[in-house]
C-alpha cells in the first residue's frame, strides 16, 4: 500500500504545496502515474498560485517534479533512472526536477558511485547527455562533483588526461559547466615547497579546461589550530573576479593565516589578470 504525506507552506516568501508518495514493494510505474494523477486531481482551485510538487520514493529512486508534468514525466524517467542505476551498481538515485525555485535546471544526485567518476559522468551523458541537467556526485570521502550537461565528450577527455589518479586524491570539490571547469578545491599536505605543488595543480588543471576558473585551496586542515584563521585562498584564474570590496580582501589577516596570504599573493601574481 501507497503512503502519501502532505507539506503544505504559505508565508511572506513562499506558497508550496507538497505531496511525498512513498510507494509499496514492488509497485509498478503504471501504479506511480496513477497516485500522480489522482493526486493533481484532486488539489482544488485554493492552491492555483502555490508552487505544487510530488515527490514518488520507488525501489531506489527519489524523483521530484512538478505536479502538473509529473505524470508526463513518469511515464519515461523512472526506467532510465533504473537503467541508470543498473550501468553504475549503485542502490539509488534522486531526482530534481526544476519547478523547485532552488534549481535552475533538473537535478541528478548520485551518492556512492564506485569507480571513476567521469565513468559516471560517461554513464549519465548516455541517458541525459542532450538534455540540460546539473549532476551532482558525492563520493563519500573523496571530492564532490557537480556536472551540468550537456557536456560533450571531447571537453571531458581534455580533463580528465589533466586531471589523473593522483590529482583526484587532493581534490575536494570540482564544479563544471558550459563544456569547461568552473572551480576547482583542492587540500594539500603540508610540508615544503606548498606554493610550487599548488602550481603543478593549477597548470595541470588549466591544460584540460579554458579560462577563467575559480581555484581554491587549504593546506592540510582548513583552519589553523592557534587561531582558526584559513589555511589557504582563493586565485581567479585568468581573470580578476574577486569581491574586492569585501573584508577578506581588504583584511586578509583578519581571516587567513600569515603562510596563505604569502602563497595567494604569490599565486595570483602568476595566474590573475588583475593590474
Amino acid at each position: 500500500m501507497e503512503t502519501v504525506a502532505t507539506y503544505y507552506r504559505k508565508d511572506n516568501s513562499v506558497q508550496r504545496l507538497t505531496y511525498v508518495a512513498i510507494m509499496a514493494d514492488g509497485a509498478t510505474d503504471e501504479k506511480a502515474i496513477h497516485v500522480a494523477s489522482t493526486l493533481n486531481d484532486e488539489i482544488g482551485s485554493e492552491f492555483d498560485n502555490f508552487d505544487r510538487g510530488l515527490t514518488v520514493k520507488q525501489s531506489g529512486l527519489t524523483i521530484a517534479l512538478r505536479t502538473e508534468t509529473a505524470v508526463e514525466s513518469l511515464k519515461h524517467l523512472p526506467s532510465r533512472l533504473r537503467a541508470l542505476t543498473s550501468a553504475l551498481g549503485v542502490g539509488g538515485v534522486t531526482w530534481f526536477d526544476s519547478w523547485d525555485d532552488r534549481y535552475s535546471e533538473d537535478i541528478l544526485e548520485i551518492d556512492s558511485a564506485s569507480g571513476s567518476p567521469f565513468d559516471v559522468i560517461t554513464a549519465v551523458r548516455d541517458q541525459f547527455g542532450s538534455e540540460e541537467i546539473q549532476l551532482r556526485l558525492d563520493r563519500g570521502n573523496d571530492a564532490q562533483w557537480s556536472v551540468t550537461f550537456p557536456y560533450s565528450v571531447q571537453a571531458q577527455d581534455k580533463l580528465e588526461s589533466a586531471v589523473g589518479t593522483d590529482l583526484e586524491k587532493v581534490m575536494q570539490r570540482i564544479e563544471i559547466d558550459g563544456d569547461h571547469l568552473t572551480n576547482l578545491t583542492v587540500t594539500v599536505d603540508s610540508g615544503p615547497d606548498v606554493v610550487g605543488r599548488l602550481e603543478d595543480i593549477i597548470d595541470r588543471a588549466d591544460s584540460g579546461t579554458s579560462a577563467p576558473w575559480s581555484f581554491n585551496w587549504s593546506v592540510g586542515s582548513s583552519r589553523s589550530t592557534d587561531g582558526n584563521l584559513l589555511t589557504g585562498g582563493h586565485i581567479s584564474v585568468g581573470s580578476c573576479d574577486y569581491a574586492h570590496d569585501s573584508a577578506k580582501e581588504k583584511e586578509p589577516s583578519q581571516f587567513m593565516t600569515t603562510e596563505a596570504i604569502k602563497a595567494q599573493t604569490q599565486l595570483r601574481d602568476s595566474y590573475d589578470t588583475c593590474p
